[in-house]
């Protein structure tokens, strides 16, 4: 097996200034001329000059491969200056998008699509397929609008929506802002034409006739023409004496550089006659004008616009809207999958994050790996920097994104063990907002009591509504603050800031959780003072058992002191009806029982009573934070609220806040809850000693 060629050069690799040939293509192929890019990354590092020219002419490869090379030029501290001498198709236009000018020569052409890719396999094999040319498509995606200073939706819409080939001349790139400079025309080195030769290459030698004729019958815009053979006589052997040359002169095939400069003329013609008739498509009878003018390779764009004007004026077409097309912040989808990268690694990566990390690639990703691709993002040279150096300036660097991906991280965490926490206060509490630290008002107003009859002078009497009693609640701050050093991101210890958030996040819902029982609990059980200066629980307030043990019998009496209370006005009765009982955890199994059993006890089973309160609570609740023997009864919180947790701003999950360390070498997180515990009403609850 012949020994594979190499597709680039190196000259003057110690020198002021060296240059670096990508001649052929980009990565493993089929073809001779390729090898894969670690050999050239290698080199390319080792180069000491001052300034690199990067002479391009290659129809692309893989998309693995031209990222690779991108970054060894990114990362190399020399002044890089790109020079496309031909062709800068696929992968290769995406590598001169990097640090560095772009000079192209007037008659190069640059071509730029979505990447594509061969498969097999299930449907579950294509789709991942597809997702990751996704993925490869949001990288190169961001790497033109960087260069071009657009936004990535404009770089979509541009190139990638459609499937096609996008040809770009030095005037149109420069325009674009994908080059910065035009030069004079260089000619190609022997490999770039050899190369040309696999899309190029006709039998026999075709003349110049016959490959024109051969591009008439191509009428599938955006693809390569591959020009028809056509039948020709073996060659003779030559004779030692040369035959005397013909007096007319024969018709010659054209050199290579002819057949691209002809291809290149006419991928040109096509995308701007397209773009010309592009609006008015919508009718048929322009899309087949537009048909008949890119089969004619001798219609010019100019020539096409006046006869998509004439056939306008004779059907008096108007353009049609094109519709929007809508799309996906492919940017923010790459911060999104890093992230997930490191909730996977850490243990608490969901399926779908899983599916996000192998698309993008990050699979295999540590912190370190994080901290450098920030650090290369930013433009800093790596190459002299110690890992630990690289962690501080992913810190600290203004357009570093590293602590921006740790906070998110942190966040997710964060939240992901606050509503994992076992907390019960919400299935027998309210939940409310305030808007500030001050005390909020929550009234619970009179009522007007039953209809009145008339007088004797047939005239309707004035209701009298009661005064209604108000309560106060307000929010307090809780929160706590955890640091990050450089160490850590350098040790990859995903444990020491990973687990510790999911920690702080299930600290904080205990935290909420401690206090409403520690409400419930305060003077002896009888929960905290309301306005009237009473306890929640208080005989005025006629919602304090007898002090029976749990039991059919007593859990009956206390449903009926419950719905014994009157408004606040003292006209009528509320009869509100328990729906939650709480209890303490010893009793939780006898609570439940009682909530279930069809029959009510008895010592003489002959004598068996229905269980009165069979289904009477939807929710029982058994809880540590309860001691003794007290239980207390719940109505719905929806319908007469006893208990609220008001947060500020109807937040009810944790926040988090970041500072950049200084006495510190990290950076520190700040965990806040702002939220406050009170009692509202008391006409919705009861609460018994028990025995």
């Amino acid at each position: 097996m012949p020994r594979r060629k190499e597709w680039y050069s190196i000259k003057n690799a110690a020198s002021g200034q060296a240059t670096v040939w990508l001649y052929g293509d980009i990565g493993e192929s089929w073809h001779e001329d390729t090898v894969t890019a670690r050999k050239l990354v290698k080199e390319v590092a080792d180069i000491e000059a001052n300034e690199i020219v990067v002479r391009i002419s290659s129809y692309g490869g893989s998309v693995p491969d031209g990222i690779a090379i991108i970054n060894a030029f990114n990362a190399h501290p020399a002044q890089i200056i790109y020079q496309i001498d031909a062709v800068a198709y696929s992968i290769a236009s995406y590598i001169a998008t990097g640090k560095g000018a772009v000079h192209m020569a007037s008659n190069a052409m640059m071509m730029i699509h979505a990447p594509w890719s061969f498969a097999g396999g299930n449907a579950d094999d294509l789709r991942e397929t597809a997702d990751q040319l996704d993925a490869w498509q949001d990288i190169l995606a961001q790497g033109y609008a960087d260069k071009a200073e657009k936004n990535i939706d404009e770089i979509n819409a541009e190139f990638f929506v459609d499937g096609k080939d996008h040809y770009l001349t030095a005037d149109e790139a420069v325009a674009y802002g994908l080059a910065d400079h035009i030069i004079e025309p260089v000619k190609a080195a022997a490999s770039s034409i050899k190369n040309m030769q696999r899309f190029l290459q006709p039998p026999n030698q075709p003349t110049n006739q016959s490959i024109k004729q051969s591009m008439k019958s191509s009428n599938t815009p955006g693809k390569k023409i591959m020009p028809k053979a056509t039948a020709a006589k073996p060659a003779a052997k030559p004779d030692a004496t040369p035959a005397a040359t013909p007096a007319v002169t024969p018709t010659t095939a054209p050199v290579v550089e002819d057949r691209a400069a002809i291809l290149a003329a006419d991928k040109t013609r096509r995308a701007e006659i397209t773009a010309k008739f592009e609006p008015f498509c919508t009718n048929e009878t322009v899309s087949v004008l537009l048909k008949e003018c890119l089969d004619d390779h001798e219609m010019l764009p100019q020539a096409a616009g006046e006869k998509l004007l004439a056939a306008l004026s004779t059907k008096e077409q108007t353009p049609a809207q094109a519709p929007r097309q809508q799309f996906v912040d492919r940017t923010q989808q790459i911060k999104d999958a890093a992230v997930s990268a490191i909730m996977c690694r850490a243990g608490l990566g969901t399926e779908d994050m899983r599916k996000d990390v192998y698309q993008a690639g990050m699979k295999s990703f540590n912190l370190m790996d994080f901290a450098r691709q920030s650090i290369q993002n930013s433009g800093l040279d790596l190459n002299r920097m110690s890992r630990k150096e690289i962690v501080g300036a992913a810190f600290t660097h203004s357009t570093s994104d590293f602590t921006v991906l740790l906070e998110n991280v942190m966040h997710k965490t964060l939240v992901g063990g606050y509503t994992s926490a076992a907390l019960t206060w919400q299935r027998f509490c309210a939940t409310g907002s305030v808007s500030d630290f001050r005390p909020h008002n929550r009234y619970m107003r009179g009522s007007l009591g039953n209809l009145l009859g008339k007088t004797e002078l047939n005239e309707f009497k004035h209701g009298d509504m009661g005064d209604g009693e108000k309560q106060t609640i307000s929010a307090t701050t809780k929160g706590m603050i955890i640091s990050i050093s450089r160490e850590m991101v350098v040790n990859d210890d995903l444990g020491a800031f990973v687990g510790l958030a999911g920690d702080l996040g299930r600290s904080a819902a205990r935290t909420v959780e401690a206090d409403v029982y520690a409400a419930l609990a305060s003077n002896s059980g009888l929960g905290p003072l309301l306005s009237d200066g009473n306890t929640l629980f208080h005989a005025d307030h006629n919602n304090i058992g007898g002090g029976a043990a749990l039991s059919v019998t007593a859990i009956e009496a206390d449903r009926v002191l419950m719905a014994s209370q009157l408004d606040h006005s003292g006209n009528e009765f509320l009869d509100i009806r328990p729906a939650k009982l709480v209890v303490p955890i010893g009793l939780g199994g006898t609570a439940r029982e009682i909530n279930a059993q069809e029959y009510n006890d008895e010592a003489t089973k002959n004598q068996r009573r229905p269980n009165v309160v069979r289904g009477l609570f939807d929710d029982v609740v058994d809880s540590p934070r309860i001691t003794g023997t007290r239980r207390y009864l719940f109505a719905d919180p929806a319908i007469a609220p006893v208990l609220e947790v008001a947060f500020l701003d109807g937040m009810s999950e944790p926040t988090l806040e970041q500072e950049m360390g200084f006495t510190v070498d990290g950076t520190s997180y700040k965990v806040v809850l702002d939220y406050g515990v009170a009692g509202i009403g008391y006409q919705g609850a009861v609460t018994d000693a028990g025995a």
